[in-house]
């Protein structure tokens, strides 16, 4: 009878049982080992080929240019790595995303999805544009993106049951396509897919980026070209290495050359010998610092002559900062550097020029000032350029502006017009005018040229000329008058000898009769010289001056007394100078009867005499008449001693004086004045002689004659 529940003890079968399970659980391992192995081996194929085919398609968009050729390639790389079945990318033009290129579609798929922008809700490429990033849909029936709507029915229709779109991104963040994969099944794609697809974005990216950039470039250099071309200015660039390689239609046009000609250093031929040397050494130190230049030089025109250009230069340099060469632009300055010059001569000729040459816009301002109108006026250019003309017209001349501005504004010209202008120290100039309009480029009136011309000199010349002839009519008029009463005067003479015979003539009328002889005798000598007949053969002597002057005030006592003027005479009975008496008896006359002239009633004139030195330490006499009347006004003196000038209107003839100065300066002396206008201010005429001469008697003789 057996023991229920226990168990037998382990036999020969147990032990082989346990050993073959081992085995199947070790072959299964084995197996399971062997498949992931294999799941390796075809997943790191899978991978090295996928790298390679990226690798491969990375190399291509370097080679290739054509942008169509390069979008195919890289969606048969997304199909081929993911294994789908269709495809397309699509561009982002700015507003829309369109289909590029495009595998496995037909027509109504390609119509529908022509254009997507941001705003459409229902396509998967819609939603990337608008977040920027990758929408996988596994299964388009269950999707939110195409539930109800015809895109659905779109994507059925053309086999479409899953899809990946992968937005290409620029490296600043911009959305510039979108490439879509499609499978026919339900699909999600693995991690490994994913990886290649983002790979084939960034690849993509980058060569929509750099068709972008190249797009742009050619377009700048194509708006560069026409801008340059249409512009007057001659225009050139040069890379690097400092060789030019462009050159605009304007350089080419005025050189007549080709590009061809003119690159390199082809340009160079043309740039005149003289200035090539300076110019090279300008271009190449300025090209190796990176400074902007500016140098000119002579151009050789397609004519033949050279002309002057302006060339300015400046260095170019990439968004990244690195150099790329020089541009510059040169201006044909010939005619105006030519212009300048004349302009320089012209300028040259106008301050050399021995007449003021003014010009002044038509609101009287000053606009230019030549060298010889600040010597004229006494202005600088600084001090008069931007002031009104009139500062230089006398207050009672400001109507000739009006007059002259009226004139110039019809386009009239003005010749010789002499008037009278003032200069900075008041001095008042006599002044010859002529005054042309000045024009612009369009012929319009801008303002007046003016030369003017000092006739100061002339003017006094002709006065003088007029005053010459005054005196000559007046000599022929006093000979005339000396003539005809010569004989009157001899017969007086012989009466008044006659009378100085007679017993029984008291002394003092004997003295008078003295003093009359003596007066007759200087009347007589006086028309003597008139009339020319006679040539005075009196020989200077040593006088006592103050006998002399007493001689003179005895002759005009009755002329003082009528005016109660009072005599006081202040000289040395030494007092001696060698002189022809007769002469200078008419010199202190002339000087004594303006002096009673010049006094009130009540008046006192004086007389001093005294020894002195000139300059030359020479001894003198220093004779002086000096009167208490009212003075002579300061714009009268520059004139005392012209001839016939006058302040006694009616009774003076303007002789007087003219004759005292040159009877004294002959003599060698001189003869000055002092006064100032005003009540008893009064007048001192001073006489400077010699006392006594050292040259020969013959001389003082002439002197004297």
């Amino acid at each position: 009878m057996g023991t229920t529940g226990q168990v037998p003890p382990p036999g020969p079968n147990s032990e082989r049982m346990s050993e073959v399970r081992q085995r199947e659980s070790v072959q299964q391992a084995l197996q399971e080992r062997e498949a992931e192995l294999q799941q390796l081996a075809q997943t790191l194929t899978e991978e090295l080929s996928t790298s390679q085919r990226l690798q491969q398609l990375s190399t291509r968009l370097v080679q290739v240019t054509d942008l169509t050729d390069l979008l195919n390639e890289i969606l048969d790389a997304a199909l081929d790595i993911s294994g789908a079945d269709m495809g397309n990318l699509q561009i982002f033009d700015g507003k829309a995303l369109k289909i590029e290129v495009h595998r496995g579609f037909e027509a109504p798929f390609l119509s529908y999805f022509e254009t997507v922008n941001a705003k459409e809700p229902n396509a998967a490429c819609g939603v990337v544009l608008k977040e920027g990033k990758r929408v996988i849909v596994e299964d388009v029936t269950r999707s939110p993106i195409f539930a109800g709507t015809q895109a659905l029915d779109v994507m059925l229709n053309a086999g479409v049951r899953a899809l990946q779109s992968t937005p290409l991104i620029s490296h600043d963040g911009r959305v510039l396509g979108v490439f879509s994969t499609h499978f026919r099944t339900v699909k999600r794609p693995g991690e490994r897919e994913v990886r290649a697809l983002d790979v084939l974005a960034r690849l993509g990216a980058d060569l929509l980026d750099r068709k972008a950039a190249e797009d742009a470039l050619r377009h700048s250099e194509q708006r560069f070209r026409v801008i340059t071309d249409a512009s007057p200015v001659l225009v050139w660039m040069a890379g690097t290495d400092k060789l030019c390689y462009y050159f605009n239609k304007g350089w080419l046009n005025f050189v007549g050359r080709t590009l061809e000609q003119e690159a390199g250093n082809g340009w160079a031929e043309n740039v005149h010998p003289d200035d090539f040397d300076r110019c090279l050494q300008i271009y190449v130190a300025n090209f190796d610092e990176r400074r902007p230049f500016e140098m000119e030089y002579r151009l050789r025109h397609h004519s033949g002559q050279y002309r002057w250009i302006l060339d300015c230069g400046v260095p170019r340099f990439a968004p990244d900062g690195s150099f790329e060469g020089y541009v510059g632009g040169c201006l044909d300055i010939h005619d105006r550097k030519e212009a300048a010059e004349i302009r320089e001569r012209l300028a040259a000729i106008i301050d050399s020029s021995d007449d003021a040459i003014i010009s002044k816009n038509l609101n009287s301002i000053v606009t230019s000032w030549n060298k010889q109108a600040e010597k004229m006026f006494g202005y600088t250019a600084d001090e008069i350029i931007g002031k009104p003309i009139t500062i230089i017209l006398p207050q009672e001349l400001l109507q000739d502006e009006d007059m002259i501005l009226s004139k110039i504004r019809s386009g009239q010209k003005i010749d010789h017009f002499e008037t009278v202008r003032l200069a900075k120290d008041g001095r008042r100039l006599e002044v010859s005018l002529s005054i042309s309009p000045v024009r612009d480029e369009n012929g319009r009136i801008i303002g007046a040229a003016k030369i003017a011309r000092d006739i100061t000199e002339k003017k006094r010349m002709e006065r003088a000329l007029r005053m010459t002839e005054k005196i000559a009519a007046a000599g022929r008029l006093a000979a005339t008058v000396a003539h005809e009463i010569n004989n009157p005067l001899e017969s007086i003479t012989n009466l008044v000898y006659l009378a100085k015979t007679s017993p029984e003539l008291p002394t003092s009328l004997m003295q008078y009769l003295e003093q009359a002889d003596q007066e007759l005798s200087r009347v007589a000598y006086i028309a003597r010289q008139t009339l020319g007949f006679y040539r005075d053969n009196s020989r200077p002597a040593w006088l006592s001056v103050s006998a002399l002057v007493e001689g003179v005030m005895t002759i005009y006592q009755r002329k003082m007394e009528n005016k109660n003027i009072s005599f006081d005479k202040r000289i040395s009975a030494e007092l001696e100078v060698f002189a022809v008496e007769g002469k200078l008896k008419q010199v202190l006359s002339n000087l004594v009867t303006n002096a009673i002239d010049a006094s009130d009633f009540d008046g006192v004139i004086s007389v001093r005499a005294r020894k002195s030195t000139d300059r030359k330490g020479q001894p003198v006499i220093c004779l002086a008449v000096a009167d208490r009347g009212e003075g002579i006004p300061k714009e009268h003196m520059a004139k005392l001693f012209a001839p016939f000038f006058t302040t006694k209107s009616e009774i003076g003839t303007g002789l007087g004086l003219w004759v005292s100065k040159d009877l004294v300066e002959t003599a060698g002396g001189s003869i000055r004045v002092r006064s100032r206008a005003g009540a008893k201010s009064g007048t001192v005429f001073t006489i400077t002689l010699p006392i006594e001469t050292q040259v020969t008697q013959s001389e003082v003789n002439n002197a004297w004659a």
